[in-house]
């Protein structure tokens, strides 16, 4: 989804919801530093907007089209760490291998995770239907 192409009404709700999303991450950053929990700011602010989307205290509707628009504007986010290989390929000489040995092992652990989690909602998620329609 291209931003610049939406009408203005659009692109003003899409930049409001990615700021109610920021404001979520900001909320992360405080209680990651007044309880100093060894988490992300943007895992504890994301998870607290998950905690309020099942508790319904906000709709999905609010953050929905922001969020998309983020995600489909993923790549951007890996550019530092393409600009980052190039500048320092010194270190990717010397320790190279294990930069890669981490890289591969940390993203298959959480492609791997994903996929599990995914399956045992999905499988909750039926159970859950086949005992509603009982």
């Amino acid at each position: 989804m291209n931003i610049l192409h939406l009408c203005p009404a659009n692109c003003l709700r899409i930049c409001s919801q990615i700021g109610v999303i920021i404001l979520f991450w900001v909320a992360g950053l405080g209680i990651e530093k007044v309880t100093r929990i060894p988490l992300s700011a943007g895992v504890i602010g994301l998870f607290l907007l998950l905690v309020l989307l099942q508790l319904k205290i906000i709709k999905l509707s609010w953050v929905s089209s922001g969020a998309q628009a983020l995600l489909g504007e993923l790549m951007l986010y890996f550019m530092p760490i393409l600009i980052a290989v190039v500048q320092y390929k010194a270190l990717f000489m010397a320790e190279g291998w294990q930069l890669i040995v981490s890289i591969v092992s940390g993203t298959f652990l959480v492609m791997s995770s994903t996929a599990l989690t995914l399956k045992y909602c999905y499988r909750l998620r039926r159970a859950w239907i086949k005992r509603r329609h009982i």
